[in-house]
């Protein structure tokens, strides 16, 4: 029910006793008899209770006898989440929709479609809006859905229906093939497009300068007049069909305005067919000045600098003496000049330049320069500075040889070698380099070489840092080069394929420069031998008599069986046909572990391994004890008798698993198992489990223990009330039977006080500081001189001051109440007393506990723990 309806509490009781249902001040707001099955039905009028209201229910028999109340609550009203609101839907099937609209804050939107399937959700924002993205696919043009919000505990809305938009018309973007004319003409705009459509041509602002229909052939021209356009503008065309929609735009731009660039001026052209021709002159400062010939080649370019000033240099061989060439200026956006033209110079007497076919020696003995020049012809050798360093004539056969003094020249040093005729005139220098002093580069070492011819194959050694070590085969192709780490370390690399076993290779070290070493000759390994994988066909046995693992291998080969940890635990030879059988001893392997059988033939090669594991040993089934009695009570201990496998190891535990009593079935198969005080208490849920010698267990035999008969003849005590705090301990006092004893336990059953009642019924306890802490539940328990006990009376010790109280009003007198127990057990009223305790008004397992742990002492002994 709800606070709307009312509500309606259901439950048993013994038949024909009367419930009644009442509230938190004891009003009673609705009755029921039970029926004869035990069911009875309450109804609670509307107004009498509210949501989550805290209510009692006790059962009165015909005696007029009253059972203890039952509480419960009554459920909460139904949330109402608010359905949300639909403003927008935008998008398309191709793109996926957008919803919008608002719902609470905080409240979860899902769009569903009509089969309930959730394809969008977003969250409300703090001021209600929402927006869910369909992702493309997942709905269709003009489809129903709905919205429906879900508030942070899951409650929902009603739907709120909606439907997708329809898709809009796709009409096809005209092509721009062309673009022509310029800013003083006017533009010519021609492409394709659906024939029948309007091409309309606008500028960025959206102003249609231009329009046309595209002809049957799906061809259009549009002309722009002059002034609706300017040079490089930026345009869109859009095809517009019979409907009036438009496709997306075409973008293109005007052709910018041809340019006039000013024709270079040539000044000056100087150089040789030899040495090739320098042309100096003027142009715009920044246009680019290219030399061309007259079949339109480009020779040569330069671009003019900011004075305007420009050298082209023409190199030899690209233009012959008296050459007529042309000059053209182009700017930077490709425009092009006018051409200028001019004439390459004649060439003067051409000496012979001499060659350089060979320089020897070194900077310790002077070096030896021959060459080729004309017969006759003076052969200068020169350094950078232009010093003569040594000279030679031609022999007949033009050869000469220059001896350069020790210390005329140095290593690596350029040098230029010059013919001079019998007139003077003189040749263009030849260039050449002096060698360099040999340099002495260490061989590698190889200390290592590893692989086969199928991975290829790792040479390892030293080398200077910095040297590239190469590998190379006799016939001198190189297979695999490294560089020498800063270490002097190098690893290569060669390929497979690249080298054969035992192949005769060698590694030489370069230098950065380029100089090598002296090789160092090694051979690759021969390739090892291949032994075939042994197979496993069968594993049997268990972990009690160890295993039996058969299958084939190359006859002769040794089979070991090992461990994850490389351990052999069994060997055996293949036999003549290739089958193995091997033993693996009991306690070397478990069930289900992981081993492998490797194979090594006579000369100790090993295969690959071959993972198998053991089988899982087989399941023991134990029988299930059989319960036969439970006897005893929470004051003596209880005694658990029953019949199980002769042998087997009976153990009974709690609900949680907790051990709390074991014996071995007898030759007869029965046991007796006994329960000590304190640890189980009245109808509590056990289990026996009955286990094997190999530690199997059994299904467990579910049973209760007996309730307690308790004696109703020792009064309660009552509690008055409850003074002190943590700091300075506390005083309990209350009412109870003359000559009675009252003691106080805590929480955990220990006794923290106790006292005589006096003449007159009252008694004092006072329990020490830290034997109780505040808002912990105490136990009052009232002993006639005889031993006999009460029931126990529950009340919770006041919090301490300026920390709230037992009932959550904040009081904090430091004073406790007290809940009162009829002579029967049975709680009555509880007193008015200062609002900083509580009454625990129920008696349940602590009740149990402490009466177990009650029969371990006389009353007017201190527990041990409290000695301690």
């Amino acid at each position: 029910g709800n606070s709307g309806t009312g509500y309606t509490v259901t439950g048993t009781a013994p038949a024909g006793d009367i419930v009644t249902i009442k509230n938190s001040g004891g009003t009673v707001i609705g009755t029921a008899t039970a029926d004869p099955s035990g069911n009875y039905t309450v109804t609670i009028p509307t107004g009498a209770a509210s949501p989550n209201e805290q209510l009692t229910a006790t059962a009165t028999d015909g005696a007029g006898n009253t059972s203890a109340g039952t509480p419960f609550t009554t459920p909460a009203d139904p949330v109402v989440v608010t359905a949300p609101t639909v403003t927008g839907v935008t998008g398309t099937s191709a793109t996926g929709y957008t919803v919008t609209g608002t719902a609470t804050p905080g409240d979860t939107v899902s769009i569903k479609n009509t089969g309930g399937t959730v394809i969008g959700t977003a969250v409300a924002d703090a001021g209600g809006n929402y927006t869910v993205t369909i992702p493309a696919g997942l709905a269709t043009p003009v489809e129903q859905l709905k919205a429906i919000a879900s508030d942070p505990a899951g409650n929902q809305s009603t739907a709120t229906p909606f439907t997708t938009p329809a898709d809009p018309a796709v009409v096809t973007a005209p092509t721009v093939t062309s673009v022509t004319g310029n800013s003083g003409t006017g533009y010519t705009v021609t492409g394709t497009g659906t024939p029948g459509d309007t091409v309309a041509i606008k500028n960025t602002g959206g102003t249609v300068i231009g329009t046309t229909t595209v002809d049957p052939s799906g061809n259009y021209t549009v002309t722009i007049p002059s002034g609706a356009a300017t040079p490089s503008e930026q345009l869109t065309a859009t095809a517009i069909d019979g409907a009036g929609n438009s496709s997306t735009g075409t973008p293109f731009t005007t052709p910018a305005d041809p340019a006039v660039v000013i024709a270079p001026t040539v000044t000056g052209v100087t150089g040789t067919s030899a040495a090739g021709y320098t042309v100096t002159g003027t142009a715009t400062p920044g246009d680019t000045v290219s030399i061309k010939n007259t079949g339109g080649t480009v020779i040569g370019t330069a671009v003019a600098n900011a004075g305007g000033n420009y050298t082209v240099t023409i190199p030899a061989g690209l233009a012959t003496p008296v050459e007529q060439l042309k000059a053209i200026a182009s700017d930077p956006a490709g425009n092009q000049s006018t051409a200028t033209p001019f004439t390459t110079p004649a060439d003067p007497a051409v000496v012979t330049a001499p060659t350089v076919t060979s320089v020897t020696g070194n900077s310790g003995t002077g070096y030896t320069v021959t060459g080729t020049a004309p017969a006759g012809d003076i052969v200068t050798i020169k350094n950078s500075g232009g010093t003569v360093i040594g000279t030679a004539t031609a022999d007949p056969s033009g050869n000469y040889t220059v001896t350069i003094p020790t210390g005329a020249a140095t290593p690596n040093e350029q040098l230029t070698a010059t013919a001079t005729d019998g007139a003077g005139n003189s040749s263009t220098a030849t260039p050449f380099t002096t060698p360099a002093d040999p340099v002495v580069v260490i061989a590698p070492t190889v200390t290592g070489v590893t692989g086969t011819s199928a991975t290829g194959y790792t040479v390892t050694g030293t080398a200077t840092p910095g040297d590239t070590v190469t590998i190379k085969n006799t016939n001198g192709t190189t297979v695999g080069t490294a560089v020498a780490n800063a270490g002097g370390n190098y690893t290569v690399t060669i390929p497979t394929g690249a080298a054969t076993p035992v192949e005769q290779l060698k590694a030489i070290a370069s230098d950065p420069a380029g100089n090598q070493s002296t090789a160092t000759p090694f051979t690759t390994p021969a390739d090892p031998v291949t032994v075939a994988a042994p197979t496993v066909q069968n594993v049997t046995g268990n972990s009690k008599s160890g295993y039996t693992v058969t299958g084939t291998a190359t006859a002769g080969n040794t089979v070991e069986i090992r461990n994850a940890a490389g351990t052999v635990i069994g060997t055996s030879v293949a036999n003549s046909s290739g089958n193995y059988t091997i033993m693996i001893p009991v306690g070397s392997a478990t069930a289900q572990e992981q081993l492998k059988a490797v194979a090594k033939d006579g000369s100790g090669n090993t295969s690959t391994a071959t993972p198998f594991n053991t089988p899982a040993d087989p399941v023991v089934i134990v029988a299930t004890p059989t319960i036969s009695k439970v006897s005893g009570n929470s004051l003596i201990g209880y005694t658990v008798l029953g019949k199980a496998t002769p042998g087997n190891k009976v153990e009974i535990r709690n609900l949680d698993g907790t051990l709390l009593g074991q014996a071995v079935a007898g030759s007869d198969g029965v046991f007796e198992i006994k329960i000590p005080i304190g640890f189980a208490y009245p109808s509590q849920a056990l289990k026996a489990i009955a286990k094997d010698s190999d530690n199997n267990q059994s299904a467990p035999a579910n049973f209760n223990l007996p309730p307690d008969s308790l004696s109703r003849s020792v009064t309660p005590p009552k509690v008055i009330s409850v003074d002190g705090s943590s700091t300075t301990g506390y005083t309990v006092t209350g009412t109870a039977d003359p000559a009675d004893e009252v003691n106080i336990y805590n929480e955990d059953g220990v006794l923290v006080g106790t006292a005589e009642v006096g003449d007159t019924g009252n008694y004092t306890v006072q329990i020490l500081i830290g034997k109780v802490m505040p808002n912990e539940k105490a136990t009052a328990v009232a002993v006639d001189p005889d031993g006999n006990q009460s029931v126990p009376t529950e009340f919770l010790i006041p919090a301490d001051s300026n920390s709230g109280n037992g009932n959550g009003n904040g009081n904090n007198s430091g004073k406790g109440t007290s809940g009162i127990l009829t002579s029967n057990g049975k709680y009555g009223s509880q007193k008015d007393l200062p609002n900083n305790g509580e009454i625990v008004s129920n008696w349940g397992l602590l009740g149990a506990l402490l009466l177990g742990g009650l029969g371990l002492f006389t009353f007017k002994r201190r527990n041990k723990k409290e000695e301690e």
